[in-house]
């Protein structure tokens, strides 16, 4: 069945601007001005900054229908690399917090990102731990330990952070050309599903006008921004209680080459016993977009007296300093 939608937008498809009557839109339409918003990216680099708050709710209260169980936070104090954090001014009651800043850079299937993780706000120090995949092998580095590692293929903690390309409903590796897989939630796919129908009405968020995609009866709402490119804006999963599992937010876009991207990022979800909190920002210093990456970036080198073990070929060494 054909569901049809009624707005007056403007529509921003490679660049080309043009005022256009979306009556009698169609998913195929909505399908073609995705793909083309992810066509203009052909390498891209950024910076961002993350922090999560995890904060109990009613210690009474039992997790909602059909989710896993929630741990405690002193059982996710390990699994999340942050510490509980008492007594916090802005939050009476104790909560767990992490912090950390992301360099990224991706050209088709080739990633390298740079880690940086605070236990809590108060740490001085972060953990850092580079990760790159150069198309054949995935390096791994470990300042602190003066340690890494080679292995064949693309290891999957190399695309770990890729938040922004999770709420932006990228599919996994969506640059490549060469690697077709996808994520669950991949927004092509959402649109192709016999599932998902276009709402007949638009919504304004963030100021502007947004196409609502409802998957499954409901189970999930998509809100889509069409005159800044095709971009998601806003995400809501419900569970089948009709409560809200997790909605992710895009309040704020910046532009760079003419190409509109992400500069704030939100995503909540609650439990009844553990709500999370999690804020990304984008400077849009750090943010470039096309300006040419060659792909001997993506070739990590291990600083000198790394200790390094090489599962391809089989072997372990200590880098030697250059020689004066």
């Amino acid at each position: 069945m054909t569901h049809r939608v009624q707005l007056t937008a403007i529509i921003v498809v490679c660049g080309i601007m043009a005022s256009h009557h979306l009556y009698g839109q169609e998913k195929k339409e909505l399908i073609n001005a995705v793909q083309a918003y992810r066509k203009q990216f052909k390498d891209i680099q950024f910076d961002m900054h993350y922090k999560a708050e995890v904060i109990p709710g009613d210690p009474e209260a039992k997790p909602s229908q059909n989710v896993r169980k929630i741990q405690s936070l002193t059982e996710m104090k390990n699994d999340l690399q942050c510490k509980v954090v008492p007594d916090d001014p802005e939050v009476t009651k104790s909560r767990l917090i992490s912090r950390m800043e992301i360099h990224t850079k991706i050209k088709r299937n080739l990633r390298y990102n740079d880690i940086k993780g605070w236990h809590k706000s108060t740490d001085e120090q972060p953990n850092r731990t580079v990760r790159a995949y150069d198309g054949k092998v995935t390096r791994q580095y470990y300042p602190s330990l003066s340690t890494g590692s080679i292995e064949s293929g693309k290891n999957r903690s190399v695309s770990q952070f890729e938040y922004v390309h999770q709420i932006l409903m990228w599919p996994k590796d969506a640059m490549a050309q060469d690697d077709p897989r996808r994520i669950v939630y991949d927004l092509v796919a959402v649109l192709e599903d016999d599932k998902t129908v276009v709402e007949a009405q638009t919504e304004k968020i963030h100021g502007v006008d947004t196409v609502v995609l409802n998957y499954s009866n409901g189970a999930m709402k998509v809100w889509l921004d069409i005159k800044h490119g095709a971009i998601v804006r806003r995400v809501k999963r419900v569970r089948p209680d009709g409560s809200t599992a997790s909605t992710y937010d895009i309040p704020k876009l910046q532009k760079k080459n003419g190409i509109f991207f992400p500069e704030k990022l939100q995503y909540y979800t609650n439990d009844n016993t553990l709500s999370t909190i999690m804020t990304f920002d984008v400077p849009g210093t750090s943010l470039k977009i096309n300006e040419g990456l060659e792909d001997e970036v993506f070739v990590f080198q291990f600083p000198p007296r790394t200790q390094v073990i090489d599962h391809v070929a089989g072997t372990h060494y200590i880098v030697k300093a250059p020689q004066k």
